[in-house]
């Protein structure tokens, strides 16, 4: 996917979370992990966004799992996965299971953003 499909998917989404109250950064263009930070009261999560045809799969869910345990995901206490397909078995699993930091999945599709879990 072109690059410039793949930022303008970014500021759809991103977007959608301003509209539903929550305030957008977007990191220098080089940062790895996420794609923009989401803040709403006490939560500053790390979003992450994939415009994929495909599922997403556990190793997605489970690699960004692992960002929000590194260092440079320390500040963060809360993680988003939004994609414009749907998730797999293995990355809803995942995401349910006790983490330090809640994990929010999310779909966005025909420009509705719809939260899978809370």
């Amino acid at each position: 996917m072109p690059e410039t499909e793949i930022q303008d998917f970014e500021k759809v989404v991103a977007t959608a979370l301003e509209k539903k109250g929550w305030q957008i950064t977007f990191p220098p263009a080089d940062t790895q992990g996420y794609d923009f930070e989401a803040v709403k009261d006490k939560i500053c999560a790390a979003v992450q966004v994939k415009n994929w045809k495909r599922a997403i799969g556990g190793p997605q869910v489970s690699q960004f799992i692992d960002f929000l345990k590194l260092p440079m995901g320390s500040r963060f206490n809360q993680g988003f996965f939004i994609t414009s397909s749907e998730f797999g078995k293995k990355a809803l699993a995942l995401a349910e299971q006790k983490n330090k930091k809640p994990m929010v999945l999310g779909v966005f599709q025909k420009g509705r953003l719809s939260l899978l879990k809370k």
